[in-house]
């Protein structure tokens, strides 16, 4: 009887901690796949989240280069133009020859707007003598009818015009 109390004792023993492992394995499943579920969701939107970080900083980067480059060009037209004003300022100011250059350019297109033709209307650089045979080099000669011309000379100074209209 002994025998049998401590046989069934160990049956028992044996049958309590299988059972008590089986409940244990379960306990854990069941806890890890309520972690898991509580995780996964976790998990993506974190894996989303960087995601749009990386795609934020990479827009921002590219943009930040874009403008920076952006930036570049407009430093160099602004100092371009500085410079483009600096030069027609001293031609309309002070060089003679730059003064001549730009009158005849603007005036050759006032003639063109005109509706004046070059060798047709109007002739440039034509060299002529005067009665005391000094020799002249008009900018331009515009013909008119019965044999009448107008000689123009496109180098009056910005100087000269605003003293002119000042008085």
């Amino acid at each position: 009887m002994i025998n049998s109390e401590q046989r069934l004792s160990e049956q028992f023993e044996n049958l309590a901690n299988r059972i008590f492992e089986h409940s244990n394995r379960r306990v854990d499943e069941q806890n890890r796949q309520s972690l898991n579920s509580l995780l996964t969701p976790l998990r993506e939107q974190l894996d989303g989240f960087r995601r749009q970080v990386q795609e934020s900083f990479g827009k921002e980067a590219q943009e930040r280069h874009t403008l920076a480059h952006e930036i570049r060009n407009l430093q160099q037209l602004n100092a371009q133009m500085a410079q483009e004003a600096i030069n027609l300022t001293r031609a309309l100011k002070g060089d003679n020859k730059a003064q001549g250059n730009w009158g005849e350019v603007v005036l050759a297109r006032v003639l063109e707007a005109s509706g004046l033709r070059e060798g047709y209307e109007y002739e440039t650089q034509v060299s002529i003598e005067n009665d005391a045979r000094s020799r002249m080099q008009p900018d331009v000669i515009v013909r008119l009818p019965q044999g009448k011309d107008v000689v123009i000379d496109a180098k009056m100074t910005l100087v000269a015009y605003e003293r002119y209209f000042k008085r």
